[in-house]
């Protein structure tokens, strides 16, 4: 059985079919523009022997131009109804696996099982897509280059500059452990149900710009640095880590020879001062 993405009436009627109905609970949007489809599966550069993850495929969008062009195609999806839909469509393809659930819940199994994927992609749902990010980015596989659909606002949170609005946590995150690019914009149009924003196709690719000495530790300091975006950076520290005089003596000192008034904000921070400066707090911390 085939269906013809592109067409929202062949769409409906397939959902109408097999009695299924789309859920906002899951952020459900079928991208119909068979050239973005395209230019998406491109992004990845997906090759014969490739190993990819696909988070969120819905009825199949992206997963039809995969399945013929990669070694092993694993889909995540956590409508069941999609799931059963998934597999009357792609069960004969060669290397298509489904895991059925809630991304979060199942990906590690899955990591521990079949191994790390060589390439990750998916049309995120709006309303978790920011989590299932920053989730692959702490947690997941290294070296992997992903590329995702995501709303254009959360797209200009990971890549925003120092003293914006949209910098925040999930900014400096993603600046530290990935390189972001921005690769085009996506119209409501292009999806049925029609969206209310306009969408932005993102590739994260692997490697850290910056060199992180201890991981838990900056991960855990970059949360407290931006607890409360109306506190000072050392307020955020003295609450963060239960400062008393001497240490914070000692931290407002170290900031000011690294050239840091600690009445700055956290959000005024590059990411190499933000690393610089988890390193010397940790140092100052296990000192006294």
């Amino acid at each position: 059985m085939s269906l013809k993405y592109q067409s929202p009436s062949d769409i409906s009627g397939f959902l109408k079919i097999h009695g299924l109905a789309m859920s906002k609970r899951f952020g459900q949007n079928f991208l119909m523009e068979p050239s973005i489809r395209r230019n998406i599966v491109e992004l990845i550069e997906p090759g014969e022997r490739d190993r990819v993850w696909e988070i969120g495929a819905g009825l199949g969008a992206l997963t039809s131009l995969l399945t013929d062009r990669v070694g092993s195609l694993t889909v995540f999806e956590i409508d069941r109804g999609f799931s059963e839909a998934l597999l009357e469509l792609f069960a004969g393809k060669p290397g298509f696996s489904l895991v059925t659930g809630d991304f979060f819940k199942t990906w590690k199994r899955t990591l521990e099982e079949t191994g790390p994927p060589d390439k990750i992609l998916g049309n995120l749902p709006y309303n978790s897509a920011s989590q299932i990010i920053a989730d692959l980015v702490e947690n997941g596989p290294a070296g992997v280059p992903m590329v995702f659909t995501v709303q254009k606002e959360l797209a200009g949170r990971i890549l925003a500059k120092p003293g914006t609005k949209a910098y925040s946590s999930f900014s400096v995150l993603c600046g530290t452990f990935v390189t972001a690019r921005r690769c085009f914009d996506i119209q409501p149009g292009a999806f049925f149900p029609r969206p209310e924003v306009v969408s932005t196709v993102i590739r994260l690719e692997p490697g850290m710009p910056y060199p992180v000495k201890d991981r838990p530790f900056y991960l855990g300091f970059i949360r407290k640095i931006f607890n409360s975006r109306r506190k000072t950076l050392m307020n955020n520290l003295v609450s963060g880590y239960g400062l008393l005089s001497d240490k914070k003596e000692k931290i407002s000192g170290m900031l000011a020879v690294m050239g840091i008034d600690p009445l700055r904000r956290s959000e005024t921070l590059t990411v190499e001062q933000i690393i610089k400066c988890a390193d010397n707090v940790q140092a100052v911390l296990e000192s006294m």
